[in-house]
């Protein structure tokens, strides 16, 4: 056999065996992610987020918000921290799911039958181990997006000049004719061939410098692609399937069906090493080919034109994928809870009236040493208590519990009943220094929202949570004021939970509002709290044994504490208690 023979056969072994390593290695790695997944579930996530990971998260939601039906509003989502409840449920591999996930806890839904459903598919992915195995494996391949959202990218896919194939297609012409040409004029040929190779590639990079962002979008959609492939045999080989299962997978189908000439060739004309990261030979030698022929250039702007064209069928793709790897998510979660407690959670019950019962809660951020507290209510509650005593956390563990009751279905009580409602809430906000408003304005404002959503009458019920109402005005005005605006709520369609130290509010409000506080015990070395809920209005206070607590000047305290007992004894202020005979 001639030296060029063996030239051949080797490089077609070299190849062979470099294949056949890459299998080798893509299958342990495979199998050392599962047993990694095996080992972890019921574990915390283990995710740190990048500054662009936070900013590409809501798009998504940003995307989809105006199709929601009542969704929990940016203000609402700011004072009860949706996003560290975020960051603690979410087990998700893909930034279809992460996105998707997001959006859903933003989104409650308003009907048991949704909420079924919902429940049907987390019911079956919790005792299907070895599938939810399986559907894990297949969103890793899917994995993130990059820096930015495919929404991101579908978006500037409008800003995109179409482009004619002409010149690409007249490069691999005048490649063809050189290469015609050696046999006769073997120095002319090859002149030629090195200047039109030389053309080729300076003018593929200054091309592909230009596609390459949406060169990655794409590789993302006909992941989606291939995801949606692998989670459909998974799933069509499952014997029992919930309904809402079946119905994802006619959705899956549909869009397979609707993205074939968009993934028409392109798993040949886009490497795997652009597609997954991979480096072995095969994909080395395609990116020559690449650069010689242009036939990713020429794809691309085939693929452009397709993507245009199916932007609804790729959206309903990545919510398709998205919402099934959120239950996921939300499954790997309540398995975390189970590993802490066998009674840290529940499934919610909702009934038609404005009742809401709920038996030992517990804060869902505050794992280690959360307190228990219960509470069942048909009307409006008050909620005094000492300064540092639990009322803030109490407002936002309901808070939360409501959100995550319609969203994740799932609560950190032992039982939870209620009525579907919008969850509202004016709590930590904060001076508008941009807009140039007061904390006073912001606060009206974030009250105004409140009264208007109460007086729809088509939308649910709400349930609004108030710390400290409008806490950045004068003592007269702000109990005159709170005292009108939180019985003009009474007789709303809401139930309200407002925390305050205004302890006059519980006598003006008697009748209308139910009270309960939280307390502490002072001694002279510390103050204690048991953060447990109690009937009634408060009647301890501690904010000047506090100063006393800090090291401040015993004077200070002891002149305080004189004004403060002259004040509820005459209902007169003086400067110095000792001058005017108390």
């Amino acid at each position: 056999m001639s030296d060029p023979g063996f030239f051949l056969i080797g490089l077609v072994l070299f190849f062979l065996l470099a294949a056949v390593a890459g299998i080798i290695n893509a299958r342990r790695e495979e199998a050392a992610f599962r047993e990694k997944l095996r080992s972890s579930y019921g574990g915390p996530p283990m995710k740190k987020y990048s500054p662009e990971q936070i900013a590409r998260i809501p798009r998504y939601f940003e995307k989809h918000r105006d199709a929601a039906s009542w969704p929990v509003d940016d203000i609402t989502a700011v004072d009860l921290d949706l996003w560290s409840l975020y960051a603690r449920i979410n087990y998700c591999l893909s930034a279809a799911g992460e996105e998707v996930l997001y959006h859903l806890l933003r989104t409650p839904l308003y009907e048991k039958k949704q909420l079924a459903k919902r429940e049907e598919e987390l019911s079956w992915l919790s005792v299907n181990g070895q599938a939810r195995l399986d559907l894990q494996a297949a969103f890793h391949t899917l994995g993130g997006s990059g820096k930015y959202s495919v929404y991101d990218y579908l978006d500037t896919l409008k800003l995109i000049d179409r482009k004619s194939n002409l010149p690409h297609y007249l490069g691999v012409l005048a490649i063809i004719a050189a290469a015609a040409l050696m046999p006769f004029q073997f120095a002319a040929g090859f002149i030629l061939l090195l200047a039109v190779i030389l053309w080729q590639i300076i003018s593929y990079y200054r091309a592909k410098n230009e596609s390459d962002a949406y060169l990655s979008t794409f590789s993302y959609i006909l992941r989606l692609n291939g995801c949606a492939q692998r989670i459909k045999s998974i799933l069509e080989r499952e014997d029992e399937l919930p309904e809402p299962s079946k119905e994802r997978l006619t959705t899956l189908d549909h869009c397979m069906s609707s993205l074939k000439d968009f993934r028409k060739g392109a798993s040949v004309l886009m490497s795997s090493s652009r597609m997954s990261g991979s480096g072995n030979p095969a994909d080395l030698i395609a990116d020559y080919i690449r650069m010689l022929l242009h036939v990713d250039l020429i794809k691309f702007n085939q693929m452009v034109r397709e993507a245009g064209k199916r932007s609804g069928e790729i959206d309903r793709l990545i919510t398709a994928l998205g919402e099934l790897e959120a239950l996921i998510s939300i499954v790997c979660y309540r398995a975390s809870l189970d590993r802490i407690d066998d009674n840290t959670w529940c499934v919610p019950a909702f009934h038609e009236d404005k009742q809401l019962t709920v038996r030992e809660l517990r804060h869902v951020l505050i794992e280690e040493g959360a307190v228990p507290n219960s509470i069942s209510v048909t009307r409006d509650v008050l909620l005094t208590g000492s300064n540092a005593s639990g009322k803030s956390t109490w407002l936002k563990a309901l808070g939360l519990a409501a959100v995550m009751a319609q969203t994740v279905h799932t609560v950190t009580a032992a039982s939870y009943e209620s009525f579907f409602c919008r969850t509202y809430s004016s709590m930590a906000l904060q001076d508008d220094l941009q807009a140039g408003e007061s904390y006073y304005i912001v606060e009206i404002r974030a009250l105004g929202r409140i009264l208007q959503a109460a007086e729809e009458e088509q939308a649910p019920v709400i349930l609004c949570f108030i710390d400290e109402v409008l806490r950045g005005t004068n003592t007269i005005e702000r109990i005159a004021a709170s005292a009108q605006i939180l019985r003009y709520f009474a007789g709303k369609r809401a139930l309200l939970f407002a925390a305050t130290h205004d302890t006059e509010l519980t006598t003006l409000l008697e009748g209308l509002y139910d009270n309960y506080h939280f307390e502490g015990t002072l001694t002279e070395e510390d103050v204690h709290f048991d953060y447990l809920l109690k009937e009634g209005p408060s009647v301890t206070r501690n904010a000047i044994g506090l100063l006393r607590r800090f090291s401040y000047d015993p004077e200070i305290t002891k002149r305080a504490e004189a004004m403060a007992t002259h004040f509820i004894r005459t209902g007169e202020w003086v400067a110095d208690p000792a001058e005017a005979g108390s």
